[in-house]
């Protein structure tokens, strides 16, 4: 889990306490009901630039009974599965 990442005039911090390893992922589009996921690894989003953009989550997410993706997905499409799942208002 990332701690917080410093760069001249921005700080960017772990997007989820390092407890939270079950979430709820956004549908891809926001179309439909969010699927279960497990967080594996983290990483910053930069701009070609350099500059951070924020954090993405290596996450194995089942999208339907039969499919399981691995894929990376911004921390703001994620959240704790103490939150009731289902499309986002």
């Amino acid at each position: 889990m990332p701690s917080s990442w410093e760069q001249p005039g921005r700080r960017v911090h772990a997007p989820v306490t390092p407890r939270v390893r079950h979430v709820w992922v956004q549908h891809p589009g926001g179309h439909g009901p969010d699927g279960p996921g497990l967080v594996i690894a983290w990483r910053i989003e930069r701009q070609q630039s350099g500059l951070a953009t924020g954090w993405s989550a290596q996450v194995a997410v089942v999208w339907a009974l039969d499919r399981l993706s691995i894929e990376w997905v911004p921390a703001e499409k994620l959240r704790p599965v103490d939150e009731p799942p289902g499309p986002r208002g």
